[in-house]
């Protein structure tokens, strides 16, 4: 007989300690499938419980009237790709079940200036409002050249 002992310590999540000590009859090899059997089947617990959310609204600048079909995209270094949600008729957004960890936020909409909002602070078990008020572009004047020629009009040449 022996024992077989398990010990977790705090990570970046601040998930609590357990440890786990108990005596195993027969051989190793029952030990060691004994041993991933716990760990397998605790991983999709943790998980669970070290994601976030954010929350926000968007809002035109100008008119501080909510906008309609905001893309909103959350990067970070925690989380594998990106989390794109669209803003809805409120102009609010949601992005849940994201990892702990520092993120940026690009809100991107037609007629407007893209804008990105970096270092927010995420930390699991936490709903974060992050709201944006985005510029409209400003209108471009296009360069016109005028050509003018002289015209048969009486006096439009000095005699």
């Amino acid at each position: 007989m022996f024992a077989v002992s398990l010990f977790f310590s705090r990570d970046r999540v601040d998930q609590k300690r357990v440890a786990v000590a108990f005596p195993v009859k027969g051989d190793r090899s029952a030990a060691f499938v004994l041993v991933v059997a716990i760990l397998l089947s605790a991983s999709p617990a943790v998980a669970q419980l070290g994601t976030g959310t954010l929350i926000g609204k968007v809002v035109d600048a100008s008119t501080k009237k909510p906008m309609v079909d905001v893309v909103v995209t959350a990067t970070s270094p925690a989380l594998q790709g990106e989390q794109t949600v669209v803003t809805d008729k409120s102009g609010s957004f949601r992005i849940p079940v994201l990892p702990p960890g520092d993120y940026t936020l690009r809100y991107e909409a037609d007629t407007f200036r893209p804008y990105a909002r970096s270092g927010i602070q995420l930390r699991a078990t936490v709903t974060l409002r992050v709201d944006a008020e985005l510029l409209p572009e400003t209108l471009r004047a296009e360069e016109v050249t005028v050509v003018a020629t002289p015209g048969p009009w009486p006096g439009a040449y000095p005699v």
